[in-house]
Protein backbone atom coordinates (compact mmCIF):
# COMPACT_ATOMS: atom_id res chain seq x y z
CA UNK A 1 0.00 0.00 0.00
CA UNK A 2 2.71 2.67 1.01
CA UNK A 3 4.36 1.56 -2.17
CA UNK A 4 1.68 2.22 -4.29
CA UNK A 5 0.87 5.72 -2.18
CA UNK A 6 4.40 6.61 -2.78
CA UNK A 7 4.50 5.94 -6.91
CA UNK A 8 1.23 7.55 -7.13
CA UNK A 9 2.95 11.08 -5.08
CA UNK A 10 5.84 10.11 -7.31
CA UNK A 11 4.10 10.73 -10.72
CA UNK A 12 1.84 13.63 -9.18
CA UNK A 13 5.00 15.64 -8.70
CA UNK A 14 6.36 14.39 -11.85
CA UNK A 15 3.58 15.53 -14.04
CA UNK A 16 3.23 18.81 -12.02
CA UNK A 17 6.79 19.69 -12.99
CA UNK A 18 6.52 18.69 -16.32
CA UNK A 19 2.92 20.95 -16.78
CA UNK A 20 5.25 24.00 -14.72
CA UNK A 21 7.90 23.32 -17.65
CA UNK A 22 5.92 23.34 -20.14
CA UNK A 23 3.87 26.67 -19.10
CA UNK A 24 7.11 28.35 -18.21
CA UNK A 25 8.67 27.14 -21.73
CA UNK A 26 5.78 28.31 -23.89
CA UNK A 27 5.73 32.03 -22.01
CA UNK A 28 9.45 32.11 -22.63
CA UNK A 29 8.97 31.14 -26.25
CA UNK A 30 6.37 34.02 -26.38
CA UNK A 31 8.47 36.21 -25.09
CA UNK A 32 11.40 35.36 -27.76
CA UNK A 33 9.13 35.80 -30.85
CA UNK A 34 8.11 39.35 -29.60
CA UNK A 35 11.81 40.17 -28.65
CA UNK A 36 12.45 39.22 -32.54
CA UNK A 37 9.54 39.99 -34.31
CA UNK A 38 8.94 43.66 -32.17
CA UNK A 39 11.82 45.50 -31.32
CA UNK A 40 11.71 48.25 -28.55
CA UNK A 41 10.80 51.38 -29.20
CA UNK A 42 11.37 54.11 -27.13
CA UNK A 43 9.09 56.30 -26.03
CA UNK A 44 8.83 59.64 -23.80
CA UNK A 45 6.83 59.54 -21.16
CA UNK A 46 6.02 62.84 -18.94
CA UNK A 47 5.11 62.83 -15.49
CA UNK A 48 3.78 65.31 -13.19
CA UNK A 49 2.52 65.49 -9.99
CA UNK A 50 5.44 63.89 -8.43
CA UNK A 51 5.69 64.62 -4.38
CA UNK A 52 9.56 63.50 -3.95
CA UNK A 53 12.54 61.93 -5.89
CA UNK A 54 11.37 58.74 -3.43
CA UNK A 55 7.74 58.96 -5.42
CA UNK A 56 9.96 58.97 -8.94
CA UNK A 57 12.19 56.15 -7.64
CA UNK A 58 8.97 53.93 -7.18
CA UNK A 59 7.04 54.77 -9.98
CA UNK A 60 10.62 54.18 -12.44
CA UNK A 61 10.80 50.50 -10.12
CA UNK A 62 6.89 49.62 -11.08
CA UNK A 63 7.58 50.78 -14.51
CA UNK A 64 10.30 47.98 -14.97
CA UNK A 65 8.19 45.28 -13.55
CA UNK A 66 5.78 45.71 -16.76
CA UNK A 67 6.17 43.42 -18.83
CA UNK A 68 7.28 44.50 -22.01
CA UNK A 69 9.14 47.23 -20.83
CA UNK A 70 12.96 46.72 -21.48
CA UNK A 71 14.47 49.77 -19.77
CA UNK A 72 13.57 52.66 -18.09
CA UNK A 73 15.62 55.75 -18.08
CA UNK A 74 15.31 58.89 -16.11
CA UNK A 75 16.29 62.12 -18.03
CA UNK A 76 15.16 64.99 -15.57
CA UNK A 77 13.09 65.53 -12.49
CA UNK A 78 11.87 69.28 -11.56
CA UNK A 79 9.53 70.56 -9.23
CA UNK A 80 7.15 67.39 -9.31
CA UNK A 81 7.73 66.61 -12.58
CA UNK A 82 9.90 64.01 -14.62
CA UNK A 83 11.20 63.03 -17.88
CA UNK A 84 11.64 59.56 -18.85
CA UNK A 85 12.60 57.39 -21.60
CA UNK A 86 10.65 54.35 -21.80
CA UNK A 87 12.06 51.15 -23.95
CA UNK A 88 8.80 49.43 -24.51
CA UNK A 89 8.38 46.25 -26.74
CA UNK A 90 4.64 47.03 -28.37
CA UNK A 91 2.32 50.24 -29.86
CA UNK A 92 2.08 53.28 -27.09
CA UNK A 93 -1.51 52.50 -26.89
CA UNK A 94 -0.25 49.20 -24.84
CA UNK A 95 1.64 51.40 -22.73
CA UNK A 96 -0.74 53.70 -22.49
CA UNK A 97 -3.26 51.03 -20.86
CA UNK A 98 -0.50 49.46 -18.87
CA UNK A 99 0.73 52.74 -17.14
CA UNK A 100 -3.12 52.98 -15.96
CA UNK A 101 -2.83 49.74 -14.45
CA UNK A 102 -0.08 50.12 -11.80
CA UNK A 103 -0.75 49.62 -8.28
CA UNK A 104 1.77 51.75 -6.24
CA UNK A 105 1.54 55.15 -7.85
CA UNK A 106 -2.42 55.69 -9.81
CA UNK A 107 -1.69 57.18 -13.32
CA UNK A 108 -4.09 59.55 -15.45
CA UNK A 109 -3.22 59.87 -19.19
CA UNK A 110 -3.41 63.44 -19.90
CA UNK A 111 -2.14 63.24 -23.63
CA UNK A 112 -0.71 61.04 -26.14
CA UNK A 113 1.26 61.55 -29.30
CA UNK A 114 3.30 59.18 -32.04
CA UNK A 115 6.34 58.84 -29.10
CA UNK A 116 5.41 60.54 -26.46
CA UNK A 117 2.97 60.29 -23.37
CA UNK A 118 2.20 62.80 -20.97
CA UNK A 119 0.26 61.36 -16.99
CA UNK A 120 -0.38 62.86 -13.85
CA UNK A 121 -0.26 61.31 -10.61
CA UNK A 122 -4.09 60.72 -9.23
CA UNK A 123 -3.89 61.57 -5.52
Amino acid sequence: QQKKAAFRQEQAVERALVAAAEQWVSEAMCQVKLVCADPARTYQLTVTGLHSVDALDVLTAQLRELRFVRAVHERGFDKGSAQLEVEFLGPLRSLRRDVQTLEAIKLEVVSATARTLAVRCRG
